[in-house]
């Protein structure tokens, strides 16, 4: 910058959040008649908060498709594992705009 010519150049400390995934994450499906044992591949999101390795969690899973349908299942969704099942659009020209588009239910 003061090559570029700029008249006021200064370091500033600043603090960066950091994050780094921990153990490696598993889930299975503990309870089904078709699907018992099987092993599901999963994710955490960056500055998550970590489950209790030893007692982990175990609930039935919802299945929900958009914000609408959550605030009508609001009742039925309490103490289960909410699974928001929402399609990505390929169809945008650049991924980042079509992943942009369902980035909220992320967070």
């Amino acid at each position: 910058m003061e090559k570029a010519g700029y008249d006021s150049v200064w370091f500033q400390p600043v603090m960066v959040p950091h994050w780094e995934r921990g153990e490696v994450e598993s889930a299975i499906i503990s309870s089904s008649k078709k699907y018992k044992n099987k092993k599901l591949s999963i994710a955490s999101l960056g500055g998550s908060i970590g489950t209790d390795l030893k007692n982990g969690i175990s609930a039935q899973v919802i299945e929900i498709h958009s914000w609408a349908e959550l605030l009508e299942l609001k009742v039925q969704i309490k103490n289960k594992i909410v699974f928001f099942n929402i399609p990505f659009d390929n169809r945008p020209p650049t991924s980042f705009s079509a992943y942009g588009k369902n980035s909220g239910y992320r967070v």
